[in-house]
């Protein structure tokens, strides 16, 4: 008679959470939803046309809007940014992205209505970087959520430039996502830290326990802040067993789908507790 280890303990307990995510967004579907305010999703680094928040797979599922389009009544109120060729072009890092995220929000909804931003990957950063511009910045956001983001950078900066794929302007980008340069030294700052809280009601930091791009980077540095004012603002939401991108990918978990919503709506979040680290 076998015995059940530790790690298939693990991956049955992240299955069962799923389909209890499954179910409940099924419910969802069948109650019907309307959204509270505006809410933007914004995409990672070279996903310019916002492939991870918006394409369904007939092998891995609804993407997060086809559930959002599924759920809520008025899910028009979803905006999934895209960037062009020609404004990726002009970015050397997630620094200036923020200046043209920031301009497409503000064209979109004005200067003066509440929302809510969902970045994942550099999108994240992306948001961040809209948020601290002093010059004219996002200070209207109730929810700003990250997922799967490198706030502390990406070891990836260091080798990203070898793949021949990518284009001068993204290699650039990747680069920029090292921890040892300027863009992330630079939100990384504790005065950053406390602009960036200051100006936020609340941030979810959500990270898959698998994502070899991003790791524990994920979660947004609090060395050298309040504590208080980091329990106070921010909250770490692991997705067990989900990677950056892919089949098991983060956006494409019904568990991220969950807690996005959870949020927006102010239900309570499930909280599982992960003791296996990066398995």
């Amino acid at each position: 008679m076998g015995t059940t280890g530790p790690v298939q303990e693990m991956r049955e307990e992240r299955e069962k959470q799923k389909q209890n995510a499954l179910t409940k967004l099924s419910q969802f579907m069948r109650e019907k939803l309307a959204l509270k305010r505006p809410v933007f999703f914004v995409p990672g680094w070279t996903d310019e046309d916002n492939t991870w928040w918006t394409t369904n797979d007939t092998k891995l599922g609804l993407s997060v809007k086809g559930r959002f389009s599924e759920i809520f009544t008025n899910a028009d109120l979803a905006e999934y940014v895209t960037f062009s060729d020609q404004e990726s072009e002009k970015c050397k890092s997630f620094l200036d992205f923020g200046y043209v995220l920031r301009n497409k929000i503000f064209k979109k909804i004005g200067t003066d209505m509440e929302f809510d931003l969902i970045g994942h990957s550099m999108g994240g950063l992306d948001s961040v970087a809209a948020v601290i511009d002093d010059a004219l910045p996002l200070l209207k956001i109730n929810s700003l959520i990250t997922v799967a983001t490198p706030h502390r950078g990406s070891e990836l900066g260091e080798i990203g430039p070898i793949f021949k794929d990518y284009q001068p302007h993204h290699a650039m980008q990747c680069v920029n996502l090292d921890p040892d340069q300027m863009p992330i030294k630079f939100v990384n700052q504790p005065e950053i830290r406390k602009k960036l809280l200051g100006r936020v009601n609340e941030l979810y930091c959500l990270m898959g326990t698998v994502d070899m791009a991003v790791m524990r980077s994920a979660r947004l540095n609090r060395e050298n802040l309040d504590p208080n004012l980091y329990k106070k603002k921010v909250e770490i939401l692991e997705i067990g067993g989900a990677t950056h991108t892919g089949k098991a990918g983060i956006t494409l978990d019904p568990r991220t789908a969950l807690k996005i919503i959870s949020i927006l709506m102010d239900f309570p979040l499930e909280k599982p507790r992960y003791n296996y680290g990066y398995i």
